[in-house]
């Protein structure tokens, strides 16, 4: 394995209760600050996107490596969060993104490309439990 340091960037999927997922939203938009300085508003909007939670959950469903139970239907109440974190540090993040609490009541996936591996790598919460694999 290589032992540079690359870059990577992590996509992240996620739907449930406004206050849960805007808690995700907060605890991510820390990460990619503390790593690339403060965002403007329109980097913010450019990087975080609301999205129709039913999307969410195609989308969750169609990138998810591991298959997890059925993704629980969205509420009326619930809303969907589509991120973009960018040119991260690949083994801070991964150690950060491992610490991430997730409500049951919410899903989360977060997917990047590794350049030192060549693999990709998967943090997925559903229903409480957590689930972390590549391929």
């Amino acid at each position: 394995m290589n032992d540079r340091i690359y870059p990577i960037d992590c996509d992240v999927l996620a739907y449930g209760p406004s206050t849960n997922v805007n808690k995700i939203r907060k605890v991510l938009k820390e990460v990619i600050e503390e790593d690339n300085g403060k965002l403007s508003k329109e980097e913010e909007a450019r990087l975080f996107q609301d999205v129709d939670p039913v999307e969410i959950v195609a989308a969750i469903e169609s990138v998810l490596i591991e298959p997890v139970e059925k993704l629980a239907k969205p509420g009326p109440k619930q809303i969907g969060l589509k991120m973009r974190l960018p040119e991260l540090n690949e083994r801070i993040v991964n150690l950060e993104l491992q610490e991430i609490q997730v409500a049951k009541t919410c899903s989360c996936v977060i997917t990047w490309e590794s350049k030192n591996t060549g693999m990709t790598h998967q943090i997925a919460w559903t229903r409480g439990d957590r689930v972390v694999t590549e391929r």
